[in-house]
C-alpha cells in the first residue's frame, strides 16, 4: 500500500515528502476508516473516538482487534479525519434543504475587525509556507548559482520580502487576504530580481576569470624568450 503525504494546511504533495514538512498518511489506514464509517454510519464523536484510539473500536464487529502498535500523531488523527470527511462529504441523513439554507442571525453580536490573535493565527500557515519556499529557493540557488557570496545575496532578498508576508498588518479577514496576496506578489518579483543580478554577477565574474586565462600564456612568452636571448648572448 502506498503512503501518501500532507502539507499541514491539508494539501496533498504532489512532490511527496520533498520540499517541507508533511504529514504522512497510509493508505491501510483510509481504506480502514473508510470501511468502518459504511458500517458505523458517518458520526463525528464515534469517527474521532476510532481515530484517536488507533483505528480501533472494541464494539464493532471486524474493528475489535488492535491495528496499531504506535498510535497516531495528532496532525496524522487531523489530516485523517479531513480526508475522510472529504470522502464522503454531508450523510444523507443529516441533510435538510430548508434548514440548512437557513441562516439564523447572532444572538450576540461580533465584532466587525477580525481579532489580532485570529489574524496571527491565520496567517501563520502562509509564513510557513514562505519558509519552506526560501529553504528550496537558497538550495536550488546554491547548486545553480555555484557562488556562495551571490548566492547569498539571492535568498536574504528572498528571505526579507518573504518575512514580510508575517507582519501584513489587518484588520479584517478580507483585508488578511488581500494583504498577504500582494505581498506574495512583491516576494515572487523580489525573488526573480535577487536571482537574476545574483546570475549575472557569477558570468561576469566567470569571464573575467577567461579572459585572464587566455591572455596569460601569451604575455609570458615574450619574456621567457627574451631571458633564453639574452643568456645566449652573456654565453657568447
Amino acid at each position: 500500500m502506498s503512503i501518501e503525504y500532507y502539507t499541514y494546511d491539508l494539501k496533498k504533495s504532489r512532490m511527496g515528502a520533498m520540499f517541507g514538512d508533511k504529514v504522512a498518511i497510509r493508505e491501510e489506514w483510509v481504506k480502514r476508516t473508510r470501511r468502518y464509517v459504511v458500517k458505523q454510519g458517518l458520526d463525528l464523536n464515534a469517527l474521532a473516538t476510532f481515530i484517536k484510539k488507533g483505528l480501533y473500536d472494541r464494539r464493532c464487529e471486524g474493528f475489535n482487534e488492535k491495528a496499531l502498535d504506535v498510535p497516531l500523531s495528532g496532525a496524522q488523527q487531523w489530516v485523517l479525519t479531513y480526508v475522510i470527511l472529504s470522502d464522503f462529504g454531508v450523510p444523507d441523513w443529516l441533510r435538510d434543504k430548508e434548514k440548512d439554507e437557513n441562516v439564523p442571525a447572532m444572538v450576540v453580536a461580533e465584532p466587525e475587525d477580525e481579532d489580532e490573535t485570529v489574524a496571527q493565527a491565520l496567517i501563520r500557515p502562509a509564513a510557513n509556507m514562505a519558509d519552506a519556499t526560501v529553504d528550496a529557493t537558497v538550495d536550488a540557488g546554491s547548486k545553480t548559482l555555484g557562488a556562495a557570496g551571490a548566492t547569498l545575496g539571492a535568498a536574504g532578498a528572498v528571505v526579507g520580502a518573504a518575512a514580510s508576508i508575517a507582519s501584513v498588518p489587518v484588520k479584517s479577514l478580507s483585508g488578511l487576504i488581500k494583504g498577504t496576496e500582494a505581498v506574495a506578489q512583491e516576494t515572487i518579483e523580489a525573488a526573480d530580481e535577487a536571482i537574476s543580478e545574483a546570475q549575472e554577477t557569477v558570468v561576469e565574474e566567470d569571464t573575467q576569470e577567461t579572459d585572464a586565462q587566455a591572455t596569460t600564456p601569451e604575455g609570458e612568452a615574450p619574456a621567457e624568450g627574451s631571458e633564453s636571448v639574452e643568456s645566449g648572448e652573456s654565453g657568447e
